[in-house]
């Protein structure tokens, strides 16, 4: 019986890879409804709908942590969207580099 572990191990493995297709979904649900709420009842222009829409960007195509968040989060906020002037974003990057917790929400 050398192998018999292997079958409790591939047993495992599929029971592991259902849980996390699962959790995956809880979670997506967990990030999507409000989103899609906020799209619904008050519409892609609204600035709570672009700011969701926006962090939820931020989310999917920012790899590397807290620093390559806030890189995308001030070149968004001051090129594209014009929420911030330059020096603003650099005294929101200061206060950011001076506390650990805007850094700790963003990782």
């Amino acid at each position: 019986m050398p192998w018999a572990w292997w079958s409790a191990t591939k047993a495992l493995a599929r029971a592991t890879m259902a849980m996390v297709r699962r959790a995956a979904a809880v979670w997506l649900l967990l990030w999507l409804v409000p989103v899609l709420a906020l799209l619904v009842t008050l519409g892609p222009d609204a600035t709570f709908s672009r700011i969701a829409m926006f962090f939820s960007e931020m989310a999917v195509v920012t790899f590397g942590g807290a620093y390559a968040g806030l890189a995308y989060v001030a070149q968004q906020a001051v090129e594209h969207y014009h929420w911030l002037r330059p020096g603003e974003m650099l005294d929101v990057l200061g206060m950011a580099e001076a506390t650990p917790g805007p850094l700790i929400m963003v990782t």
